[in-house]
This record gives structure tokens, C-alpha cells and sequence, in this order.
């Protein structure tokens, strides 16, 4: 959007009144006049007005604030409470009633006018108490900037790209910058690899379509061009569609297996070549060497989020295999090859199941003295398999309040050190371990016994 600055101000014309406005002239006859005409036997001279106008401009669809200041022609005395109407290009714009200082100001969105200077009229009309006035200034009008968007729908086609001997359907759409509007009835012109064509728009958009030859070499290089009107600037928009060739590899997922939490689950997914052959496409012999990555997302209870990633490489016959333990209960796997200078991207996404897993705490009994530290420990293993967790939160207590909590270690175990004062008490106490649910666990609670000695 471009900005224009206040031009210089206009000259105001101002609609006198004939004859004086003093009191002794106004004990004559009563009855209207017309301001600037000689006052006959039986009327009033009503108190001529003066309107102050200055210049303004802006850009075709912008929206502006028009203001004029309405005074008494003698005095410059501020009139409130009344209509002043404004006119641009000869057209209406907007009215308002004056402030108290006199100001009345509208909010009027710029029509369709040429670039260009174009009348600028603030006008009064007069009442009962006050004679009517006029000011005119200039309205410098710009055209208004656009923005030209590409878009494509594929025909005989995959999602991914289109083939040799496909068609590709092009639009593009039309909106004026100073306010969004859709632009009706405009013509743009497409190229498509050197080959040209026009279409107008309609509800902001236009489109053509171009049949990718059998022979095509490289990718489809899209040019569309608006040159633009007496009210709006020109645009523009250019984007390459990539065009299959023997160069592709079409991704499917083999293996997906189901399971728990932190057991070893197994997956791997083929890359074969694809050819198109005529309007079909044919897929043959795996593709060694490719970079596959997999996946898994879960819902955290306020989005989908990446809870686990695998990366493997194809073989011979354009299989990756992978495995690992999850430790998040995902729902989706996305499977994806990238694009390289060879072969173009291609992903597939499946639902997976994987569940909560139990888990096992193991508290061991100790002794300590009053006065003395002792160590809580937590041994934290998946209740399974057998293996350590790490990075654990367990939280301790005596049967009371929280002691603390501590996160366990690639061994699986978390130690708090407690003080043990003379409010224990000699005796037995029960230690608590817990754990909460987390979206891989089910929570978890472990005890054990701790005897309280005397103080030597």
C-alpha cells in the first residue's frame, strides 16, 4: 500500500451572505434569504458560514478520513452540531456533524478514480440559524497496489506432480492490497514454458490449462502477469511444478507392528522406481541407497506432537528396515523419502498401535538413627521387559507430606537423602515411591520399611 502526504491546501470558497449580520440589521422584516442576494422587505440575513478544506489523497480502496472545519464567516467562531457533506470526483462520499470544535470527519473508503487529481468538495447546506457554504480542494488519487498468486490443480496426474502427457490446470488469483477485495473482470496472461495464454478473472481468479507433452524435458516454469488499469498497479507471480519423469520412487509401508511401550517393535518401508507409460505409471525394482525417516506422533491432549523418530537406509531391493523401543504411546507413523538430485520426495502415513506400559518399583528396606542421613531408593524398571527406565520423576514420603523428588538414572535408580529428626520417631515407618501416569506409563507405587534407631 502506498502512502501519500497531504498536498497542499485548497482554496476555500466561501458562500457569503448579503447585507450586515449586526442587530440593528436583523430588526428588519423577518423572513429567509438567499445568501448573496439582496435582502427584500419581510426577510432576516441569516449569519454566513465558512467551511476550511485541505487537500487529501490516497490509494484506490483505502480508507480514509475526509474532514472540513465549519466557522462563522465574521467571527471563525467553531460551529457544533452540524451536517457537512463531502463529494469526490463528483460522486458522494460520506457526511458527518461538526464537533465542538467545529470538525466534522467521516470515514470513506476511495471508489474506483483514475490516477490523478480530482475535485474535492466539503459543502453546508444551511438551515434555519445559518447560511449555507462550500470549499473545494483536490482529491490526488493513486492506483492501488495488487498481489498475483499461483496456484495448480494436477489432471491425470498424483498428488506429488504431474506426468508426461498429464494435464496441468493453472490459476491464479487477483486482490487488491489496500483492502483484500478480489478484482473481477481483469485479464492475466500465463506462460507456461514459452507458451502463452490469457484469461480473466472471475469472483479474483483466473486459470488455463496446459497439456505437459510426452516429450517435455525439465519442469513446468509458470509466469502469470497482471499489466494493471487506470486504477490498479500491475503484478506478478512465477513457480515451477516439477514434472515426473523415470527420476521417482513410489513409498510403501511393509511392516508396522503393534505392541507395548518399551518392547522392541519392528517397521520398514520399500522405494521402487516408477515410469510413466503413456496415462499410467508403472513401478518396478527397488531403489538402494535412499534415506527414509519414520515418524510417530501422538496427542498430547492439545495437539498432535513427534513423540519417537527412525531413520534407515534401503537395500538392494529398496527396503529400509528399522526398530527401537517407543516410549510414547503413538497413534500415527508418517514415512517419508526426501527429494534429492535423483529422485523426487514421496511420504505415506498409517495409523499404529502401540499401548501404555506397566512399570515396577522396586523400594529396598534400610535402618537409620535419629540424626542421621539416610538414602530413600527406587529401583524403576519396565514391569515387561525388565529394563532400567530412565528419566523418571519419584516422589517420596514417609506417609506424610512429599519429601522430594528425584529422576532416575540410566540405571534406573533415584535417591533422596533424608534427615531423620526426633519427629520420625524410633520405630518403623513405611517408605512410599511414586510415580505418576505419564503418555508411554501407567503410574506406579512401591513401599518399603525403614527402622528408626536411637540416637547414640
Amino acid at each position: 500500500m502506498r502512502t501519500l502526504g497531504m498536498v497542499a491546501s485548497a482554496v476555500v470558497v466561501c458562500v457569503a451572505t448579503a447585507g450586515s449580520t449586526h442587530a440593528a440589521d436583523q430588526a428588519a422584516p423577518r423572513g429567509p434569504v438567499s445568501p448573496g442576494k439582496k435582502p427584500t422587505p419581510g426577510s432576516i440575513i441569516l449569519p454566513a458560514t465558512r467551511l476550511e478544506l485541505e487537500s487529501r489523497g490516497g490509494a484506490v480502496g483505502e480508507k480514509v478520513s475526509l474532514s472540513a472545519t465549519l466557522r462563522t464567516s465574521a467571527a471563525g467562531v467553531a460551529l457544533q452540531g452540524h451536517e457537512v457533506k463531502f463529494r469526490v470526483a463528483g460522486a458522494s462520499a460520506c457526511g458527518a456533524k461538526t464537533n465542538p470544535q467545529g470538525v466534522a470527519t467521516c470515514s470513506w473508503r476511495i471508489a474506483q478514480i483514475p490516477q490523478g487529481t480530482a475535485p474535492f468538495e466539503a459543502r453546508f447546506e444551511g438551515d434555519n440559524v445559518l447560511g449555507p457554504s462550500k470549499a473545494v480542494a483536490q482529491f490526488l488519487a493513486a492506483k492501488a497496489d495488487t498481489k498475483l498468486v499461483l496456484g495448480s490443480t494436477w489432471y491425470n496426474a498424483p498428488s506429488k506432480g504431474v506426468q508426461p502427457g498429464g494435464t496441468l490446470s493453472v490459476r491464479a488469483t487477483l486482490t487488491r492490497q489496500t483492502d483484500g477485495a478480489k478484482l473481477d473482470g481483469r485479464a492475466l496472461n500465463f506462460t507456461v514454458n514459452g507458451r502463452g495464454g490469457t484469461a480473466t478473472t472471475v469472483k479474483g481468479v483466473a486459470s488455463i490449462q496446459y497439456p505437459i507433452p510426452r516429450n517435455i524435458a525439465g519442469d513446468a516454469h509458470i509466469e502469470v502477469a497482471f499489466i494493471g488499469d487506470d486504477f490498479s498497479v500491475g503484478s506478478s507471480d512465477e513457480h515451477t511444478y516439477p514434472i515426473w519423469h523415470v527420476h521417482h520412487g513410489f513409498l510403501n509401508i511393509l511392516t508396522a507392528e503393534s505392541g507395548q511401550v518399551g518392547e522392541t517393535l519392528r517397521f520398514s518401508a520399500q522405494v521402487t522406481r516408477i515410469t510413466p507409460i503413456g496415462p499410467h505409471m508403472s513401478s518396478a525394482g527397488g531403489i538402494e541407497g535412499q534415506t527414509v525417516n519414520f515418524t510417530f506422533t501422538y496427542w498430547n491432549g492439545k495437539a498432535w506432537a513427534v513423540g519417537w523418530t527412525l531413520s534407515g537406509v534401503t537395500d538392494a531391493t529398496g527396503t529400509a528396515h528399522v526398530s527401537g523401543r517407543p516410549q510414547v504411546a503413538c497413534k500415527t507413523l508418517s514415512v517419508r523419502m526426501t527429494q534429492d538430485s535423483d529422485w523426487l520426495a514421496d511420504e505415506v502415513e498409517m495409523p499404529v498401535s502401540m499401548v501404555l506400559a506397566r512399570t515396577r518399583i522396586t523400594v529396598p528396606e534400610l535402618t537409620g538413627r535419629v540424626g542421621q542421613t539416610v538414602a530413600l531408593k527406587a529401583h524403576v524398571t519396565h514391569a515387561s521387559t525388565g529394563l532400567p527406565r530412565s528419566g523418571v520423576s519419584v516422589t517420596f514420603d514417609l506417609g506424610g507430606p512429599p519429601l522430594g523428588s528425584k529422576s532416575t538414572n540410566a540405571s534406573g535408580d533415584a535417591v533422596l537423602e533424608v534427615q531423620l529428626d526426633s519427629a520420625y520417631g524410633v520405630g518403623t515407618h513405611t517408605v512410599h515411591a511414586r510415580i505418576a501416569d505419564d503418555f508411554g506409563y501407567y503410574g506406579a507405587h512401591g513401599t518399603a520399611k525403614l527402622t528408626v534407631e536411637p540416637s547414640q
